[in-house]
């Protein structure tokens, strides 16, 4: 079966009070929820259809967005290394909010800049 990239805007209208595993071979944790949908498609959805798919619970206009893993804790605080046109450079950020796969930069890079996502610097032991 093809993925499918829809987009569906709606309420969250309940939330189950149990959480669970993905399934038996993937521990992920999962909760069930009941989306109020603002629009639907007659053609493809019927009435208590599942779906499986991520739902946005917030979106920040704007945010420079990294990888979490090209992001470093050290003694002074966050730190990314940003591609110059001498090799990588150590640049103290502030951080945003994050998912499971991304980070928001606030402050210390700007959009479009590259970072590593390995740690470039002599001391990997902070």
């Amino acid at each position: 079966m093809p993925a499918s990239s829809n987009s569906f805007v709606g309420k969250v209208a309940s939330i189950w009070s149990t959480v669970q595993r993905q399934s038996w071979r993937n521990p992920t944790k999962v909760m069930k929820i009941d989306v109020a949908l603002e629009k639907t498609d007659p053609r493809t959805m019927r009435p208590g259809m599942r779906f499986r798919g991520t739902v946005e619970t917030g979106r920040v206009k704007d945010a420079v967005l990294v990888p979490g893993d090209a992001v470093f804790p050290t003694a002074e605080g966050p730190v990314v290394f940003k591609e110059t046109a001498m090799g990588h450079e150590r640049q103290r950020v502030t951080l945003g909010g994050r998912n499971d796969a991304s980070v928001a930069i606030a402050s210390g890079i700007e959009p479009g800049d590259r970072v590593a996502r390995r740690r470039l610097d002599a001391d990997p032991g902070e």
